[in-house]
């Protein structure tokens, strides 16, 4: 990325470098990169009209807005497609929105209004059929849920290994029970680390679809302890 024309970008247009990257990104230069902003100034004014329906007095999307939005999107119950759009949006903080980070995101799928997100949703849950683009989405989730520390509460790691794995894989339910029958001092006091997070992931990939990759005795919590065993308290 071209930060200099980023900032360039940004002080000529009077907008912030979320937004310039987007443009940036797509055009290399600064000349074709405003250019296509000022074309876009419709769609930029109807998108800041959608922000504006779920906004709170802090001038974000959070709480019961925050609610609201995914549930007029219809991904109120699918944990993948929420983290989709955040993912577009880049946000920075859980469940909340910025107004550039909510403008990014729709700029990206050249939505104007949640009806505009309904049309083109059966298309992106096609994509996200892909395990990689899936994995991205698991792996970028845990930068923004730690919102920058290097690790999280294990109690919070499982909560979200439930909502996003529950299922997933063959082992995935094997992987959470096992889990949750670890002693509450050991739930309660350690810490996971990106590393790990990204350890269980592919923990439940390589041996969720082969079974046979167990411990050959059958104890299949060796495994997974095996899996955890960089969790540190």
């Amino acid at each position: 990325m071209n930060e200099p024309e980023v900032q360039k970008m940004a002080q000529s247009c009077g907008i912030s470098p979320l937004i310039a990257r987007y443009y940036i990104k797509k055009h290399k230069s600064c000349y074709y990169a405003e250019k296509e902003f000022k074309n876009d100034a419709k769609l930029i004014g109807q998108i800041l009209n959608t922000f504006q329906k779920y906004v709170d007095q802090d001038n974000e999307i959070f709480g019961l807005k925050f609610d609201r939005l995914f549930t007029d999107m219809t991904i109120q119950n699918d944990h993948y497609m929420q983290l989709y759009f955040t993912k577009k949006c880049r946000v920075q903080r859980v469940l909340r929105f910025s107004q550039d980070e909510f403008l990014s995101g729709m700029l990206k799928l050249r939505c104007s209004s949640v009806a505009d997100f309904r049309k083109i949703l059966q298309n992106i849950k096609v994509k996200l059929e892909k395990p990689q683009k899936l994995k991205k989405i698991y792996t970028y989730f845990f930068s923004v849920f730690s919102e920058g520390k290097i690790n999280i509460s294990f109690t919070a790691a499982l909560g979200m290994w439930d909502a996003l794995l529950s299922g997933r894989f063959p082992t995935s339910n094997i992987f959470i029970e096992f889990c949750n029958s670890l002693t509450q001092d050991f739930r309660i006091q350690s810490r996971v680390s990106l590393d790990v997070w990204i350890q269980v992931w592919r923990f439940n990939e390589e041996i969720g679809y082969n079974l046979q990759l167990f411990n050959e005795d059958g104890n299949q919590n060796i495994s997974i302890r095996r899996c955890l065993a960089y969790t540190y308290m």
